[in-house]
């Protein structure tokens, strides 16, 4: 295992309400049933469409993902590159979560 993963929560500093943040908001409220959800809206689409260039970046060193979401993304580039280091961010804390924890299977 050559690579390395960043996980950074993006949080927009003027808009940032402790109490309100503290709240699920946003992909929070739908992040554990997110793949069921894309799954049965998108079937197999979605992943093949994040995935159709991936080739293209095969061989980069330095790899940021805005808004990975729950680790389809990440996973498959890890796959595909295990030398890569990847800075990882996402609006969503329980997203990061399920990133963090689908690419340590």
């Amino acid at each position: 295992m050559g690579w390395s993963v960043r996980i950074v929560l993006l949080v927009h500093k003027q808009r940032l309400n402790l109490k309100q943040h503290q709240k699920k908001a946003g992909f929070d409220r739908i992040a554990h049933m997110y793949r069921l959800l894309e799954t049965i809206a998108f079937g197999s689409v979605l992943q093949r469409a994040r995935t159709a260039h991936l080739g293209q970046i095969a061989e980069a060193e330095e790899v940021v993902l805005a808004g990975e979401g729950n680790g389809l993304f990440l996973k498959a580039l890890l796959s595909a590159n295990s030398r890569c280091r990847v800075t990882c961010m996402d609006a969503s804390p329980t997203m990061l979560k399920l990133a963090q924890a689908r690419i340590e299977k």
